[in-house]
């Protein structure tokens, strides 16, 4: 059978070669209008919806858990990276203390062994 024959045959019940129109959601499977009145899915312990009714709640529940789950993770990891940003500012900010303190430190005691050299040189 040829490949177009089988895309064609998605369309379409499997056991009364009718178009397929609703979902039943207890088993999973799309069916027709035959198999929801006389098939296994005929009872009420089945629930049947249309195929885009079905759609929508899938999109729907698929949706909610991008939301719900990842744009959480995603808000934790975003307050993770600004906290990892002060903290790199904070970092740069006491290097350069440090730098300064060092200029000074190093400025004061080099003119401190200059003066002292210069003063053993007079005396």
């Amino acid at each position: 059978m040829p490949a177009a024959n089988i895309e064609h045959l998605k369309n379409f019940c499997y056991n009364h070669n009718l178009a397929l129109k609703f979902f039943c959601t207890s088993c999973e499977e799309p069916i027709c209008d035959k198999c929801q009145v006389l098939g296994p899915h005929n009872n009420k312990l089945h629930k049947i919806s249309t195929i885009s009714d079905s759609y929508q709640d899938k999109f729907n529940f698929i949706n909610n858990q991008v939301q719900n789950k990842l744009y959480g993770k995603c808000q934790i990891l975003m307050d993770n990276i600004e906290c990892i940003e002060h903290n790199i500012q904070d970092i740069k900010t006491e290097k350069n203390r440090l730098e300064s303190d060092l200029r000074i430190d190093y400025t004061t005691k080099f003119e401190n062994i200059r003066y002292t050299s210069l003063f053993n040189t007079y005396y």
